[in-house]
Formats: structure tokens, sequence, C-alpha cells
């Protein structure tokens, strides 16, 4: 909004100028009456007209067109290199179940459960049915996606949540309600349970 304003404002002065320098060459023809004068002083607004019409009329699109290019460059190098899919990996690192992530915002991990009232709480990634399910708890993290990123939170869960990152050895141990920015290729541990980041 802001960029656009002054491109406008820019576009303006440059029409003044133009209209400037069209006024100084007809008020030069009809009243300089020095013929070296008048034509030196044509030339040099004529030259003034051209410059400024054509960053008038010429320049801004010439921005926009780059303006555009710059932001499809932009849009494919984050579609690119956006995460799709959350894997459930077993201890031998093999995907056993996958979450698809194109299309939403925000995904809870945890477990689907019952209550005594058989009111049911349903997650967005339920690891009820993985081998270390105990140690999860049933709202453990959330997923938002926030500016072309996704981001992993732990929700104060028992047993916490870690990230190893992809070409790392070690493991970094998240805050509570801080939103910590996922990669391509990054772990997370949810107690000992591995889900790998694609």
């Amino acid at each position: 909004m802001l960029e656009n304003i002054r491109m406008r404002t820019i576009k303006a002065i440059d029409l003044i100028i133009v209209l400037i320098s069209l006024s100084i060459i007809c008020i030069a023809f009809l009243y300089i009456n020095n013929l070296e004068l008048k034509i030196l002083v044509i030339l040099i607004n004529i030259v003034i007209f051209i410059a400024f019409f054509y960053l008038a009329i010429f320049k801004d699109t010439e921005e926009n067109q780059y303006i555009i290019m710059k932001n499809k460059i932009r849009t494919n190098f984050n579609i690119l290199n956006s995460l799709s899919t959350i894997n459930l990996l077993n201890e031998q690192g093999n995907v056993i179940k996958s979450w698809d992530l194109y299309g939403k915002t925000s995904l809870i991990i945890g477990k689907d459960r019952k209550n005594q009232y058989n009111d049911v709480t349903l997650v967005d990634i339920n690891l009820n049915d993985c081998a270390y399910a105990t140690l999860i708890d049933v709202e453990h993290a959330v997923l938002n996606y926030s500016n072309g990123c996704w981001y992993i939170e732990d929700l104060h869960s028992k047993n916490g949540i870690s990230i190893k990152k992809q070409m790392e050895n070690k493991k970094y141990k998240l805050s509570p309600e801080q939103p910590y920015k996922l990669e391509k290729g990054d772990i997370i541990y949810l107690g000992l349970t591995e889900l790998e980041v694609e």
C-alpha cells in the first residue's frame, strides 16, 4: 500500500515536470527572440520532456513487471521449500504413517481420547497407536502455518518436545509456548516418538 502511494507520487511529479518542460518549450518558441537561445532552451526542454515522459509512462510498467517477477520467484521458492508432510517413523527410521499439511493452517498433535462422560477429544495428528503413546499427552503440541512457514509449539506436555536438525547430531529441547520454525528434514521428538518433517 505504502509502496503504491510512493510510486503514484513519483509518477505525478514526473508528469508535472513533463508539463513544465512542455510549457517552457511553448514560451521559448513564442517569446524568445534570440534564435540561438531559443533553440538551446527548446532542445534542453525536449530532452527533459522525453526523459520524464518515459519515466512517467514506461518506467512504472518495468518496475511492476520486476515486482511481479520477484513475487513469482519468491512464491515458487516457497512452494519448493515448503513443508508438505509429517511422517511417523518407527525405531528403524521407516515411515509407518503420514499426515498431509497441504491446505492446513493449524494442527494439534496428540491422542484421540474419550473421557468418563464419553466426550471425545479429537486431534489432527493422532499418535494413539504408536509404540510410545503412553508418553504423549492428549494435546501435546500444535503446528501453526504463518508467513509461508510451519512452526511447532509445546503445549506444556509432560515429556516435552525436542527437535533434531537434518545435518546436526544433537537434539534441541523446546520451551513450552515458544514457537519453533520447522524445516525439511527436521525430526520432532515427542517423548520417544519420532516425527519427520518433509
